[in-house]
Formats: structure tokens, C-alpha cells, sequence
């Protein structure tokens, strides 16, 4: 088919905080039927060679991308055990897993199957173990986040055990939710604020959040940004190395300060994941809600870890893990590829839906018939905002939108709206009207689908008024109704035929009502073909 029309999609965003489901994302969903006995999902993680890990309150699971295999440690016992509440999980850069439940804490080595723990029998290691661990993060050392004792460090180099809970000022929660090593510091989240330690553990500073309700933290290498749940006081953002203080993401955002937050993740393409009980996926300024996801078994595709998301993580492979109390959802990364776009007219205000997509001629940009707008829509791609271009001719605000594209041979492009026709003109992108009267004398109206034969004949299709045949290089427009051209007696109020394709002879296919109809230029002639069995086929 010799026409512009993209093969792509454009998802609509409204703009203001409580507007929800306008983009569409599609999710695998992981349960028993895959080897996932477990509903409640604590962290993730992902091994040198490609396999994902979960910690789980029954202990540890791996994803191959075809099942999940639960582990059992051999090393196991009574009262100290990873196969219970496995909380805190991470492959460090010599392929180990770091696994802390809240009895004790283990290493696994994939490759060698081999599972370890410290010397318990040590007074220090024991304490160390049963600290309660919360979370794990690599840089120059391994931070180990526990609920009980703080933070310990360990050094790689060595395997040293350094405790920082001596360099925290009176009054601090033993708590450690989250760590991010980042220069020559760590900032270490606390419910209570972030204390900030050099990398010899020595305390330099705290940065206080009161009230004291941070539920969790996740940094984002993109934009340097640690990204701070909290219960009541919704998402918080503070930079290492430059901010001062905590301060609100996106105050004007009254949806996520009337939820509490358990997760949250930034992604490199700006928008900005939140986990609560259910899911919000917010644009780069955070004032639009793309769409938000509650427990809902709609289809296969619907988000299901929609209980208490506490941890979002991303694969190399760029797909995105929701881990929940009810559950394993995964995000896969083709999902990224898409971006949104508000098709909004900037003077009427109107939040538009465009059901036709086109590209603007000698560029990349984008030219959307709609539903609401002044006339046509432009999108340009390269600062990625929508104008539009307004209809000369309508008089009536509802009626100046533009409904249908026409392109031709030379590659130019012809507009209408319900009553008008209008020609582009892409170096001023303007419309002007274009007179095209049919043999009768009659403006041609009401267009829809169209396409081109290698004669430059242009076929148009209208709503229900059968088809025009415009000869493009002779300037004549002929009307079509159905029932002269296949030369039967049918009802009249049938009269749709929409031209959907040419094929590699030349001929043009339609579809209608009752058949699918062909136009043979050999003999120019239209048939109609009937399969069997069926008399009411789509138009469209």
C-alpha cells in the first residue's frame, strides 16, 4: 500500500496529578504454574550469567527465563537459615551471592554450588549475622543495611568486618534501609534521614526528613538521584554530593502523598516508577500520571504484584522486576520503547485522540488527524511537542478538526475535514482550501482511508457514500457507489467500500459490509468475493 501512514502507536497523557490510564504497558506475570511457590517477593537480583534470583519469605528462588528452581543451604539449621524471610539479596562483582534472611547470612557461589556463611563461633560474626539484614549495595566495599545494628562494611580486599554503629549520633535509628556509595562517601537512609560517613567510617554529617516515615530508597545512576519512599509525605529526592537537604519530587503530585510508598525507581528514559499498594508510572516532570495499576486479574498482560511493591529492579537486559507481597511481576523491555506524547490543543485546551498518524514530508516528524483539536495536529519529534494547525475554513469550533489525510504520487498531501478539503504546505505548514468537485459538480467530503495505484489513480474511501477515484495526473474526480460499480441491485443504505490495499499486479482490494471487493486493472473491472459462511465482514 503506497501510503505515509506509520506503523506505529502514540499514546495519549493528561496533564494533572490524578489523571490515570492513558498509556498502556503489558506485564508477565510469575506464579506456581512457573516454579514460584512463594506469593511474597522481597528483592532481586542478577548473576554474571544472565540468571535472576529472588529472595522470597520462604528463601531463595532462580528464574533461567523458563522456570524457577527453589534452594535449599545444605548449611542450614535450627534458628539460622536463608530459607525463611530472605530479605536482602546481591550478586557482588565476583559472581557471590550476599543472602540476608532474618536469622542469619550466607554466600552462595552459582558456579560451584557451594553455599558459606561466617565463623559463627566468633562473638562478632554472630552478632553480624543475626543483625536482621534489609539490603546490600557494592562499590569500593559491601554495605550491609540491617534493621538491628546499623551498618557493617566489608572489605573485599580482606574480607574484613567493620561495624559503623559507633559513629552514630545519639538518637539514631538502628535501622539502615537502604546504602549508596557514591565518591568518597556513603549516605546511609534511615526512617529518620540520611547519615552520611566517609568511607573509613568515620560520621560527617546527617541530613535530616522529619516526620520520621522514609519506608524505603533506591538511587539511580542516570541522574545521580536517590529516590526516598515515604508513608505520608509521599516521594523524596536528594542528590549525593550536592543537595543539602531532602526535599519533595514532585510536590504538586497530591496522589503519591495519599498513598503510602514502599519503592520507587527512575528510569533512564525520565519516567519514574512507584511502588505502593499497586503501582503508579509517572512522566518526566512527574505531574502526569501515564497510568497507575491496582490488583486487577483483567488479562495476562495485567500488572499482578499489586500488593505492597517493595523493590523494583532492572536487568541488564533492561526488563523490570516488581517484587510485592502478592507476587512477581516483570516489566519486559520493550515497554521502554515507548514515549508519550500529550496531544493537547495549546489554545483550546482540548486533550485530543488522533486515529490517524502520518509523516510529515522531507522530515521525521509527525502529522495526526484527531478528534477535538482546531484543525491538524503536528507533532515534531525533535523537542518532542504537539502544535496544531489550525482549519481556515471551519467556522464551528467542534467541526474544525481534521479527520483525514490524502496522499498522492508526488508526494504532497491533501487534508479534510467533515465538509472541507484543504492542501498542506509543508515549508509554512499551513492548509489552504483546494477545490475537487466529483462529475457532478458535488465537493468532495467526508473522507477516510485512501490509498494510491502505479497509474496515480487515488482511491478514497468515504462513510457509507461509497468511494471516489481521483486520476491525480488528469486532475478528474469520479464518485463510486457500490452498487453501480459491481452492477447489482442491492440496498442502497450499503454503501461502503474502503480501498485497503494494492497489490504486486496493480489490483485494488476493498473491504464492506459483505464481502471483500477487487478491481482488476486488466479489465477494470470490480468483483466481489464472498467467503462462505459469512455475510458481515468488518469495514475496517
Amino acid at each position: 500500500m503506497h501510503k505515509a501512514l506509520l506503523n506505529i502507536s502514540l499514546f495519549l497523557s493528561c496533564a494533572g496529578s490524578l489523571v490515570a490510564q492513558t498509556v498502556s504497558y503489558r506485564f508477565i506475570n510469575f506464579s506456581a504454574k512457573d516454579g514460584l511457590l512463594d506469593k511474597v517477593v522481597y528483592n532481586a537480583t542478577q548473576d554474571r550469567r544472565g540468571y535472576m534470583w529472588f529472595g522470597t519469605a520462604t528463601g531463595l528462588y532462580r528464574y533461567d527465563g523458563h522456570r524457577f528452581r527453589y534452594f535449599r543451604s545444605p548449611i542450614d539449621k535450627a534458628g539460622s537459615n536463608i530459607s525463611n524471610i530472605l530479605q536482602g539479596i546481591l550478586c557482588d562483582s565476583s559472581g557471590h551471592l550476599w543472602l540476608g534472611s532474618f536469622t542469619t547470612l550466607q554466600w552462595y557461589d552459582p558456579l560451584k554450588n557451594r553455599f558459606w556463611q561466617p565463623d559463627l563461633n566468633k562473638p562478632e560474626n554472630k552478632k553480624f549475622a543475626s543483625s536482621y539484614f534489609y539490603n546490600f549495595s557494592e562499590g569500593k566495599y559491601i554495605w550491609c543495611s540491617t534493621a538491628r545494628n546499623y551498618v557493617y562494611r566489608f572489605n573485599k580486599q580482606d574480607s574484613t568486618l567493620l561495624s559503623l554503629a559507633p559513629g552514630y549520633p545519639a538518637g539514631a535509628s538502628t535501622t539502615s534501609l537502604y546504602t549508596i556509595e557514591k565518591g568518597n562517601y556513603l549516605y546511609d537512609v534511615h526512617p529518620e534521614g540520611i547519615y552520611q560517613f566517609e568511607l573509613s567510617g568515620r560520621f560527617t554529617r546527617f541530613v535530616a526528613h522529619l516526620p520520621a516515615d522514609i519506608s524505603n530508597a533506591q538511587y539511580s545512576p542516570a541522574n545521580n538521584t536517590l529516590s526516598l519512599c515515604s508513608y505520608e509525605n509521599g516521594l523524596l529526592t536528594f542528590t549525593p554530593g550536592q543537595d543539602t537537604s531532602i526535599t519533595t519530587a514532585y510536590p504538586a503530585n497530591k496522589l503519591l502523598k495519599g498513598n503510602y510508598l514502599y519503592s520507587a525507581a527512575a528510569a533512564d528514559n525520565g519516567v519514574t516508577y512507584v511502588g505502593a499498594t499497586g503501582l503508579f508510572i509517572l512522566d518526566r516532570q512527574g505531574e502526569t500520571l501515564l497510568n497507575s495499576y491496582e490488583l486487577k486479574n483483567e488479562n495476562e498482560f495485567s500488572f499482578g504484584a499489586a500488593k505492597k511493591v517493595v523493590n523494583i529492579f532492572t536487568d541488564r537486559e533492561r526488563n523490570r522486576w516488581f517484587c510485592s507481597h502478592n507476587g512477581l511481576s516483570m516489566m519486559p523491555w520493550q515497554n521502554d520503547q515507548v514515549k508519550t506524547m500529550l496531544l493537547k490543543d495549546e489554545v483550546t485546551g482540548f486533550i485530543t485522540e488522533a486515529f490517524g498518524v502520518y509523516q510529515d514530508p522531507g522530515t521525521s516528524n509527525l502529522l495526526l488527524i484527531n478528534t477535538t483539536s482546531r484543525g491538524l495536529q503536528y507533532a515534531d519529534l525533535t523537542n518532542w511537542k504537539v502544535s496544531t494547525i489550525p482549519n481556515p475554513s471551519a467556522s464551528d469550533q467542534l467541526k474544525k478538526r481534521i479527520t483525514a489525510l490524502v496522499n498522492t504520487p508526488d508526494k504532497k498531501i491533501f487534508a479534510s475535514d467533515d465538509q472541507n478539503f484543504f492542501i498542506y504546505n509543508p515549508s509554512t505548514r499551513t492548509l489552504a482550501p483546494y477545490s475537487l468537485t466529483d462529475q457532478y459538480g458535488k465537493p468532495i467530503r467526508q473522507i477516510g482511508r485512501n490509498l494510491y495505484d502505479r497509474n496515480g489513480t487515488v482511491f478514497i474511501s468515504t462513510y457509507n457514500n461509497g468511494f471516489y477515484t481521483w486520476d491525480y495526473p488528469g486532475g478528474k474526480l469520479l464518485h463510486h457507489n457500490k452498487w453501480e460499480v459491481l452492477n447489482t441491485s442491492s440496498d442502497t443504505k450499503d454503501n461502503q467500500m474502503a480501498p485497503c490495499i494494492a497489490d504486486s499486479k496493480g489490483n485494488i482490494w476493498f473491504t464492506g459490509s459483505n464481502g471483500i471487493y477487487e478491481y482488476r486493472q486488466a479489465d477494470k473491472k470490480y468483483y466481489q468475493h464472498v467467503p462462505p459462511g459469512s455475510d458481515d465482514l468488518p469495514t475496517i
